[in-house]
């Protein structure tokens, strides 16, 4: 599968396993390749845009969130690896904090400084569920999980995101 991501004028697109891929959409009609970073080792899921930078979960080595500079796209490179203990698939981010997961592990960090994340919770989703997905949005984290039967879509309060609370939980049929 591919991810997309648009900014200003130009798509970053990237598969499971891959380089990122960047694209001018300036002209409609005649998007150009500007080229590609092989340098991502597993891009996960999600990435997202903190003031001139692209934020991009690195499942592999290193376990990270890459961050990439795109102030000029055409010498977008990784300047920083917020190396974090588990593999990333899914982030998100709200303000300064980014949320990021992987299985049943969740770690909260401090964004106000993209190339220096600084960790500040890690909310507990429970052994044997597995995230599928994750939001972080005015306070408010979601994070829909599997457990083998059912999707259930579990929610902190997250206004003090270095003691988050959780406050519901809502199951569909799997």
């Amino acid at each position: 599968f591919m991810k997309l991501k648009v900014w200003g004028d130009y798509i970053y697109v990237w598969p499971m396993y891959g380089s990122v891929e960047i694209f001018e959409i300036s002209t409609p009609g005649f998007a150009f390749s500007l080229g590609h970073l092989p340098v991502i080792n597993a891009p996960g899921q999600d990435a997202f845009f903190k003031d001139n930078y692209m934020i991009v979960p690195n499942m592999y080595s290193p376990s990270s969130l890459s961050v990439l500079d795109i102030s000029d796209p055409t010498q977008t490179h990784v300047v920083a690896e917020n190396v974090i203990s588990f593999y990333p698939q899914y982030a998100a981010l709200d303000g300064d904090v980014v949320a990021a997961c992987y299985g049943d592990t969740i770690r909260l960090l401090d964004a106000s400084d993209p190339l220096n994340m600084t960790y500040l919770s890690n909310p507990m989703l429970g052994a044997a569920n597995f995230a599928v997905g994750i939001g972080l949005w005015n306070d408010v984290m979601v994070v829909p999980y599997y457990d083998g039967l059912d999707i259930t879509i579990h929610s902190w309060n997250v206004s003090d995101p270095s003691t988050p609370s959780s406050f519901a939980d809502e199951s569909f049929p799997g």
